[in-house]
């Protein structure tokens, strides 16, 4: 069944009434210590972060095994600095050591890797550019809406709220004016784990632009 609308908003423990993802393809041996062939994932993220969220949500719709590392974003580890020293952000994922920084360079990364076992994106060329669209949306966007809401109080904080509103109304939208691809789902819904970043953060927080990815 498709992922459920608005998926950006929920937590991995309300994913328990998806389709049971398929069972990760085992490679070959020579394959091993190859990053497109990982043999280990290991995730660092932080619970603060939407983008790390992502990550997980992805992982456990394919139904692959990973480590978890929770980073302090206060006082980020030697490893995090390490694996990702140009924007020092989470998450990153570690495949067979080999770090991949960015929430959205990561789904890519584990659709490519593992393509038999539950595809994040649909089959059809145009319905995959409608979920990247969205999913660009969700960066630009929605992440700004959202983090506004945290980040502000009292008349502001209603204004910022009205705005994102008005956001969720534009995605409400698409959900049900896009037709169902050959697969049974929407572009959007059947690509949930792309959109599923909000940006949030909690009240004093940096913004959605500076927040981790």
């Amino acid at each position: 069944m498709p992922i459920p609308t608005l998926l950006f908003l929920s937590h991995l423990t309300q994913t328990t009434n998806m389709e049971e993802p398929k069972q990760p393809t085992e490679h070959k041996t020579e394959e091993q210590g190859n990053p497109s062939f990982p043999s280990s994932l290991t995730l660092l993220g932080s619970w603060a972060s939407s983008y790390t969220h992502r990550v997980q949500l992805a992982l456990k719709l394919k139904n692959l095994p990973f480590d978890y590392i929770e980073e302090d974003l206060v006082n980020k580890s030697p490893s995090l600095l390490t694996h990702n020293p140009v924007y020092k952000k989470v998450p990153v994922l570690l495949a067979s050591g080999h770090p991949i920084p960015e929430s959205l360079l990561i789904l890519h990364f584990l659709d490519e890797s593992f393509p038999d076992t539950y595809p994040l994106l649909p089959a059809s060329p145009h319905h995959r550019a409608v979920a990247r669209f969205w999913a660009y949306f969700a960066e630009d966007r929605l992440g700004p809406a959202v983090a506004a809401v945290f980040a502000s109080s009292g008349e502001d904080q209603l204004a910022a709220v009205a705005r994102f509103r008005d956001e969720l109304r534009l995605l409400e939208a698409e959900l049900s004016e896009t037709p169902s691809s050959a697969n049974g789902s929407s572009p959007v819904t059947a690509s949930g784990s792309w959109t599923s970043s909000s940006g949030a953060a909690p009240t004093g927080w940096p913004s959605s632009r500076r927040s981790p990815r």
